[in-house]
Order: structure tokens, then sequence, then C-alpha cells
């Protein structure tokens, strides 16, 4: 049986993404929805551990939160609610995801803002020196939602 916060979350996602529906998987007590984006790239939602995590190609992200004992899992509303904004944003292409490798092995990936682009913007030179001394030998190749 689903947790409570899988519960939750669960229908609330269903709610905003109906296309997901077909592509839940139930497990004990959490759920994942598997599938994969128009451009072929996986995608996944998964409650388990009682804290959202969507991944999408090499990158995942937490959606978590904590009571004040440390207790995972408190606010699910508060937890989906990032989750569909994290996602909305993906799939209308306004966010993408770098990946930054080194000799074919992967370094790095992190979500940008496609309007920015996906290098990072230096708050003082001391990190724009050591960002670019960093990315010297890395490719970055970027992957959207959609092709």
């Amino acid at each position: 049986m689903l947790s409570s916060y899988s519960t939750q979350t669960l229908s609330i996602l269903l709610a905003e993404f109906p296309d997901f529906r077909d592509s839940v998987n139930l497990q004990e007590d959490y759920f994942s929805i598997e599938l994969n984006s128009p451009s072929g790239l996986p995608f996944i939602i998964s409650s388990e551990n009682d804290e959202l995590t969507v991944y999408f190609s090499e990158h995942h992200c937490h959606f978590t939160s904590f009571n004040e004992q440390g207790s995972v899992g408190s606010y699910p509303l508060d937890d989906v609610a990032d989750a569909i904004d994290y996602i909305r944003k993906l799939i209308s292409g306004e966010v993408a995801l770098a990946v930054w490798t080194k000799d074919g092995t992967l370094s790095m990936s992190s979500t940008y803002e496609v309007k920015d682009g996906p290098l990072p913007a230096g708050r003082n030179w001391f990190s724009s020196w050591l960002w670019r001394r960093w990315m010297r030998k890395r490719e970055v190749e970027t992957r959207k939602w959609s092709s």
C-alpha cells in the first residue's frame, strides 16, 4: 500500500500531468513514473523514501521537505509543488540539461535556464578563472525535453 506521502503526491502529479497516468508503477509504499521524453531521453519521477526525485537523462533533483525533527516527507504539498514547477520548465523548454564529460566519463550534470546558456556566470574574477580552468579539459552536451 502506498504511503500517505506517495498517495498525496501521485494524485496531484496526475492531475497536473494526466499523460503520465499510463507510466505509473506502484511499488510497496512508493510509486515511480517512467517514460521517455520526446527527445528519447529517460524521465523518471519517484516517491521512494517519502521524497520526490525527478530524473532526466544523467541528472536528478530531489524535492524534499524536512520537519523540525529532521524527518523527510513532512510537507508533501510543498515537495510536489516544487517538482511540478521544475517539470513544467523542463517540458516547456525553459530549462535544459548540461552534461559535462572528461574523456567520455561523466564529470557533472546540471540544469540551466536556456535563455542564459549552460555556462555559469562568474560572480568574481576568481570563480570565473576556476570555472574556465575546470572546463578546459571537458566537453559539454546539452539535452532538452524535445529535440
